[in-house]
Protein backbone atom coordinates (compact mmCIF):
# COMPACT_ATOMS: atom_id res chain seq x y z
CA UNK A 1 0.00 0.00 0.00
CA UNK A 2 1.18 3.74 -0.20
CA UNK A 3 1.16 3.48 3.18
CA UNK A 4 3.77 0.87 3.67
CA UNK A 5 5.74 2.13 0.67
CA UNK A 6 6.27 5.24 2.16
CA UNK A 7 6.80 3.75 6.15
CA UNK A 8 9.99 2.08 3.97
CA UNK A 9 11.41 4.93 3.16
CA UNK A 10 9.95 5.96 -0.22
CA UNK A 11 9.03 9.90 -0.68
CA UNK A 12 5.83 10.47 -1.76
CA UNK A 13 7.09 11.91 -5.09
CA UNK A 14 8.85 8.84 -6.57
CA UNK A 15 5.22 6.67 -5.43
CA UNK A 16 3.63 10.10 -7.31
CA UNK A 17 6.36 9.74 -10.26
CA UNK A 18 5.95 5.86 -10.82
CA UNK A 19 2.52 6.51 -11.01
CA UNK A 20 2.18 8.67 -13.48
CA UNK A 21 4.79 6.86 -15.79
CA UNK A 22 2.29 4.60 -16.86
CA UNK A 23 -1.26 5.83 -18.83
CA UNK A 24 -4.21 5.60 -16.40
CA UNK A 25 -5.68 3.42 -19.21
CA UNK A 26 -3.29 1.29 -19.52
CA UNK A 27 -1.78 -1.52 -16.86
CA UNK A 28 1.02 -0.80 -14.77
CA UNK A 29 3.91 -2.96 -13.85
CA UNK A 30 4.81 -2.09 -10.31
CA UNK A 31 8.12 -3.33 -9.29
CA UNK A 32 11.08 -1.99 -7.14
CA UNK A 33 12.63 -1.58 -10.32
CA UNK A 34 9.86 1.08 -11.11
CA UNK A 35 10.69 2.64 -7.58
CA UNK A 36 14.41 3.20 -8.30
CA UNK A 37 13.52 4.42 -11.82
CA UNK A 38 11.85 6.93 -10.74
CA UNK A 39 13.95 7.77 -7.00
CA UNK A 40 16.81 8.23 -10.15
CA UNK A 41 14.76 10.33 -12.33
CA UNK A 42 14.19 12.45 -9.32
CA UNK A 43 17.45 12.76 -8.20
CA UNK A 44 18.40 13.76 -11.49
CA UNK A 45 16.01 16.52 -11.54
CA UNK A 46 16.51 17.80 -7.81
CA UNK A 47 20.68 17.78 -8.61
CA UNK A 48 20.17 20.04 -12.19
CA UNK A 49 17.92 22.53 -9.81
CA UNK A 50 20.45 22.46 -6.70
CA UNK A 51 22.98 23.69 -9.27
CA UNK A 52 20.61 26.54 -10.57
CA UNK A 53 19.91 29.85 -9.05
CA UNK A 54 16.93 30.23 -7.33
CA UNK A 55 13.96 32.34 -9.41
CA UNK A 56 13.85 35.57 -8.89
CA UNK A 57 10.76 37.29 -8.23
CA UNK A 58 8.74 38.60 -11.08
CA UNK A 59 8.07 35.21 -13.20
CA UNK A 60 4.23 34.27 -13.66
CA UNK A 61 3.18 31.10 -14.46
CA UNK A 62 1.66 32.79 -17.60
CA UNK A 63 5.33 33.19 -19.07
CA UNK A 64 5.80 29.17 -19.11
CA UNK A 65 4.54 27.67 -22.90
CA UNK A 66 1.44 26.10 -22.96
CA UNK A 67 3.17 23.24 -25.35
CA UNK A 68 3.56 21.03 -21.85
CA UNK A 69 -0.42 21.65 -20.57
CA UNK A 70 -1.17 20.18 -24.38
CA UNK A 71 -0.58 17.07 -23.41
CA UNK A 72 -2.61 16.95 -20.19
CA UNK A 73 -5.35 18.31 -22.10
CA UNK A 74 -5.39 15.38 -24.43
CA UNK A 75 -6.80 12.45 -22.13
CA UNK A 76 -4.58 13.29 -19.58
CA UNK A 77 -1.92 11.76 -21.45
CA UNK A 78 0.83 12.66 -18.66
CA UNK A 79 3.60 9.87 -20.11
CA UNK A 80 3.90 11.35 -23.41
CA UNK A 81 4.50 14.95 -21.37
CA UNK A 82 7.43 13.45 -19.07
CA UNK A 83 9.72 13.12 -21.28
CA UNK A 84 9.24 16.86 -21.94
CA UNK A 85 10.28 17.26 -18.37
CA UNK A 86 13.33 15.31 -19.25
CA UNK A 87 14.09 18.01 -22.45
CA UNK A 88 13.89 20.46 -19.92
CA UNK A 89 16.34 19.23 -17.01
CA UNK A 90 18.79 18.67 -20.05
CA UNK A 91 18.42 22.38 -21.41
CA UNK A 92 18.75 23.47 -17.93
CA UNK A 93 21.81 21.28 -16.87
CA UNK A 94 23.28 22.34 -20.81
CA UNK A 95 22.85 26.07 -19.47
CA UNK A 96 24.65 25.34 -16.13
CA UNK A 97 27.19 23.40 -17.71
CA UNK A 98 27.96 26.64 -19.97
CA UNK A 99 27.64 28.58 -17.28
CA UNK A 100 24.81 31.02 -18.89
CA UNK A 101 23.32 34.58 -17.31
CA UNK A 102 21.51 33.95 -14.23
CA UNK A 103 18.58 35.51 -15.28
CA UNK A 104 18.23 33.08 -17.92
CA UNK A 105 19.05 29.92 -16.01
CA UNK A 106 16.69 31.35 -13.54
CA UNK A 107 13.89 31.32 -15.74
CA UNK A 108 14.94 27.82 -17.30
CA UNK A 109 14.55 26.94 -13.74
CA UNK A 110 11.27 28.42 -13.56
CA UNK A 111 9.55 26.99 -16.11
CA UNK A 112 10.76 23.36 -15.22
CA UNK A 113 10.02 23.48 -11.97
CA UNK A 114 6.61 25.22 -12.94
CA UNK A 115 5.30 22.29 -15.64
CA UNK A 116 6.63 19.58 -13.07
CA UNK A 117 4.92 20.67 -9.80
CA UNK A 118 1.48 20.70 -11.87
CA UNK A 119 2.05 16.76 -11.41
CA UNK A 120 3.00 17.05 -7.99
CA UNK A 121 6.86 17.01 -8.65
CA UNK A 122 9.77 19.15 -7.33
CA UNK A 123 8.04 20.42 -4.54
CA UNK A 124 11.23 19.94 -2.40
CA UNK A 125 13.88 21.83 -1.45
CA UNK A 126 16.62 20.23 -3.96
CA UNK A 127 19.35 20.20 -0.54
CA UNK A 128 16.44 18.79 1.48
CA UNK A 129 15.44 16.09 -1.19
CA UNK A 130 19.08 14.65 -0.70
CA UNK A 131 19.39 14.74 2.99
CA UNK A 132 16.09 13.75 4.13
CA UNK A 133 16.39 12.08 7.12
CA UNK A 134 19.79 12.54 7.82
CA UNK A 135 21.87 14.26 10.67
CA UNK A 136 23.49 17.09 8.81
CA UNK A 137 25.65 18.62 11.47
CA UNK A 138 27.88 15.38 11.79
CA UNK A 139 27.45 14.63 8.29
CA UNK A 140 29.22 18.44 7.75
CA UNK A 141 31.75 17.84 10.32
CA UNK A 142 32.81 14.57 8.36
CA UNK A 143 32.65 16.75 5.53
CA UNK A 144 34.86 19.50 6.54
CA UNK A 145 37.49 16.24 7.60
CA UNK A 146 37.08 14.80 4.27
CA UNK A 147 38.01 18.44 2.72
CA UNK A 148 40.97 18.88 5.06
CA UNK A 149 42.14 15.12 4.16
CA UNK A 150 42.00 15.78 0.50
CA UNK A 151 43.16 19.39 0.49
CA UNK A 152 46.29 17.77 2.64
CA UNK A 153 46.33 14.67 0.42
CA UNK A 154 46.28 12.54 2.94
CA UNK A 155 43.87 9.62 0.51
CA UNK A 156 43.86 7.33 3.04
CA UNK A 157 41.95 9.61 5.85
CA UNK A 158 39.90 11.04 2.88
CA UNK A 159 39.05 7.28 1.52
CA UNK A 160 38.32 6.22 5.63
CA UNK A 161 35.83 9.11 5.56
CA UNK A 162 34.47 8.62 2.25
CA UNK A 163 34.02 4.87 3.56
CA UNK A 164 32.43 5.50 7.08
CA UNK A 165 30.00 7.53 5.48
CA UNK A 166 28.93 5.58 2.44
CA UNK A 167 28.20 2.67 5.36
CA UNK A 168 25.69 5.32 6.28
CA UNK A 169 24.68 5.41 3.17
CA UNK A 170 25.88 9.09 2.45
CA UNK A 171 27.61 9.25 -0.54
CA UNK A 172 29.78 12.09 -1.46
CA UNK A 173 30.35 14.03 -5.47
CA UNK A 174 33.15 15.89 -5.77
CA UNK A 175 33.02 18.62 -8.60
CA UNK A 176 35.28 19.69 -10.93
CA UNK A 177 36.27 22.47 -9.71
CA UNK A 178 36.90 20.39 -5.95
CA UNK A 179 33.89 21.45 -4.32
CA UNK A 180 32.08 18.25 -2.45
CA UNK A 181 28.24 17.88 -1.86
CA UNK A 182 26.80 15.03 -0.18
CA UNK A 183 23.61 12.93 -0.47
CA UNK A 184 21.74 10.23 1.29
CA UNK A 185 21.85 7.45 -0.83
Amino acid sequence: TPGELLEAGWPGEVLRLSLLSAHYRQPLKWDDALLEQSKNTLDSWYGTLRRSPAPSAGFEDDDVENFFFDFLKEDLNIPQALPHLHDEARALNDLNDREAQDSVREFSRFAFQTKAKVLGLLQADPTAWFTAGADSTAIEADLTRYREARAAKDWVAADSIRDTLKAQGIEISVGKDGTTSWRKA
